[in-house]
């Protein structure tokens, strides 16, 4: 059978997603297509996928926090093209003619299936935001009502189901039209073995005026492997290794750190969950998603979440104080297979 998978082009997660679907549904004989853009396109087209291209949504983040005005004036000519693009979209889909549509939080192929009358299944872990039920404080009820409604908006109106992936087991409001599984986790991580070297790992996402962030880790009697940065002056920070960007060597990193400093993207933190790496993660404040990441971390016992803009120092102080306290184990639980299962479930 034929699938298209049509992922948002924003961030890492969604391509890492995509490839390790894409690997378990191969390997059981069906044909998987690859619709997207932006950093999605680049990371499945250097894993040797063919991409049919369509425009992304972006994101500015400063200072760590999300900008809402820069960011819709970025996605303005995306706005304004809306038609023409969901027309590419729909030429896309009438070229491959999948048997069914796999749609990770992407709005272009949700309208493009929806005028084709194409079947469509809904995959993400924003989902969790509309579909789950949590006890949050009551101060961040509007803040979750308001990201719920946007990722409706987002997602497929009617999907023949919606699989939500998460890290942390919690009820759906209703489990006749979504299911809940584990992580999906990249198949180069699937071949790895947690250790623990004497080293943390850490990545930013969005570095751009966070130097403060270095000068903090500078101060701590602790060797760093630090992804995401690329500083004027690296000799300023001797406990500070810069890496350059590699999907490779950040695996093997991940699997043999003692412990993850993050920002609270969710396939990172579920990698790091997956390793039984404790986890500070740092939420690009403004994106209730990410916030919500971070405290399910901090519920869940997998680490220490920053629920206050901006970051201090004691923060990392207290993360690192506590290292010992978290009773982590390796997991090694992926949620790859039970994905396939339900998307062969409707497979027709």
């Amino acid at each position: 059978m034929k699938l298209l998978y049509a992922l948002s082009g924003e961030g890492r997660g969604h391509a890492s997603r995509a490839l390790a679907l894409a690997d378990v549904l191969e390997k059981r004989g069906h044909e998987v297509g690859f619709m997207g853009g932006g950093v999605s396109k680049i990371i499945l087209e250097e894993a040797g996928k063919s991409v049919l291209e369509i425009p992304a949504l972006t994101h500015v983040v400063k200072n760590n926090k999300f900008q809402v005005f820069p960011t819709l004036f970025k996605n303005m000519p995306m706005i304004l093209n809306a038609k023409q693009i969901i027309q590419q979209g729909i030429d896309h889909i009438e070229d491959f003619q999948p048997d069914l549509i796999i749609n990770d939080f992407e709005s272009v192929s949700s309208r493009a299936a929806k005028r084709l009358q194409k079947p469509i299944l809904s995959l993400s872990n924003q989902l969790i935001l509309a579909e789950g039920e949590y006890p949050l404080p009551l101060k961040y009820y509007w803040a979750n009502w308001v990201a719920g409604w946007g990722i409706k908006r987002i997602s497929p109106k009617k999907p023949v189901h919606k699989i939500i992936t998460a890290f942390a087991n919690l009820p759906l409001k209703n489990t006749q039209e979504a299911s809940l599984v584990a992580p999906l986790i990249r198949p180069e991580l699937l071949t790895l073995k947690a250790t623990q070297e004497d080293f943390i790992l850490v990545y930013h996402n969005q570095p751009k005026g966070e130097e403060r962030f270095l000068y903090f880790l500078r101060t701590f009697d602790i060797r760093f492997k630090v992804y995401g940065f690329n500083p004027e002056s690296p000799n300023d920070f001797p406990n500070i290794t810069f890496q350059k960007p590699s999907s490779i060597s950040f695996a093997q990193d991940l699997a043999a750190c003692k412990a993850v400093i993050c920002t609270a993207g969710f396939s990172l933190l579920s990698e790091a969950v997956y390793f039984g790496k404790p986890v500070m993660a740092i939420p690009n404040f403004g994106q209730f998603e990410q916030w919500l990441n971070a405290w399910l971390i901090h519920q869940n016992g997998f680490g220490k979440g920053v629920l206050k803009y901006p970051l201090q120092r004691k923060d990392l102080q207290d993360f690192i104080s506590a290292l010992n306290t978290y009773q982590m184990k390796s997991l090694q639980k992926n949620g790859n297979k039970d994905a396939a299962d339900i998307v062969e479930r409707y497979l027709v």
